[in-house]
């Protein structure tokens, strides 16, 4: 995309931390800009799942840690995570954060934070369930607080400083915003009103799309009880603000919408991994569910290679 804001699609539509280390990379592949992304999101995967292991360990079974590993990779538009992608990237980062949180290390929990809101506009939004971590440490007592809450400042500090940036650049720290705006005619809207005029639109990608956001929902109130407030929080906070794009400007809905991209949005949502992790002790469950989703997420890249807007 190019440098200037207006008119049109711009590089300002995107937050930088993927494509900066795409760069960084190029530089010693001499500057195969698409080996360098697969490298990038395939390592990225790779910490995401390990780290996410890690995490379910921290309060479950091994069994349970390796099955929530294995739903990880078999999420609907899972082929995504090893693509040109950010979302590989936001995920390590998002569990990386919530680990050190579960493991007390504030700073930790801060840098990596700083990096999730470099990566994806949404990202800022982890420091409410962080905060949420960060309460339930201190048993929510105000005697228990430390100075070490000052450390979730570096969460927002991440989207502050890209607004630096673009400031910097164009005079408007609202620039990710605008191009978004003009470039891709994207407002934000009411998300369940979004959902449910999606539903009535009888376009298959739009129908599918939204049946998969209400199944998250629905999936994140069942497992609720399995993971908790702070990932219930995260998981919703995620998925409508997803939706609340996903309307698009009159007469362009088909092109200027994030409905399209629900499945690739999901993925971020790493709690999902978890319930189905939880739920699925039983083998009888465990395998007909493992090989619907891979049958699914098989379909599905299909589609996707093949130009349909399943996908996106």
């Amino acid at each position: 995309y190019p440098n200037q804001l207006d008119p049109g699609q711009s590089n300002y539509g995107f937050f930088p931390l993927y494509p900066l280390l795409v760069r960084l990379l190029r530089g010693l592949l001499h500057g195969n800009t698409i080996l360098a992304g697969i490298i990038v999101s395939n390592l990225a995967l790779l910490v995401a799942a390990v780290f996410l292991y890690r995490l379910v360990r921290l309060s479950s079974d091994e069994a349970t840690a390796r099955r929530s590993m294995k739903y990880l990779f078999l999420f609907p538009a899972g082929f995504i995570l090893s693509g040109v992608f950010s979302e590989p990237l936001f995920l390590a980062l998002a569990i990386l954060c919530f680990y050190f949180a579960r493991k007390g290390d504030w700073l930790l929990c801060g840098l990596m934070g700083f990096l999730v809101s470099l990566t994806r506009s949404n990202g800022v939004l982890i420091v409410l369930p962080v905060f949420w971590e960060y309460l339930r440490a201190k048993q929510f007592s105000l005697r228990n607080l430390r100075p070490d809450i000052l450390l979730l400042g570096l969460i927002p500090a991440g989207a502050l400083s890209f607004a630096i940036f673009c400031f910097i650049k164009t005079g408007d720290p609202l620039a990710y915003v605008h191009a978004k705006q003009s470039g891709w005619h994207l407002t934000m809207h009411d998300p369940f009103t979004v959902l449910y005029r999606n539903l009535i639109t009888g376009s298959p990608p739009l129908v599918f799309n939204a049946l998969l956001a209400i199944a998250v929902i629905v999936l994140l109130a069942v497992g609720y009880r399995r993971i908790g407030f702070a990932y219930w929080l995260f998981g919703m906070l995620m998925i409508t603000m997803a939706l609340a794009y996903g309307l698009g400007a009159p007469g362009q809905a088909r092109v200027m919408t994030s409905m399209y991209g629900i499945a690739r949005f999901a993925l971020e949502i790493f709690p999902l991994a978890i319930i189905l992790g939880g739920m699925t002790r039983d083998e009888r469950v465990d395998w007909p569910l493992t090989t619907g989703l891979a049958l699914l997420q098989g379909a599905l890249m299909v589609f996707w290679a093949t130009g349909s807007d399943l996908v996106v």
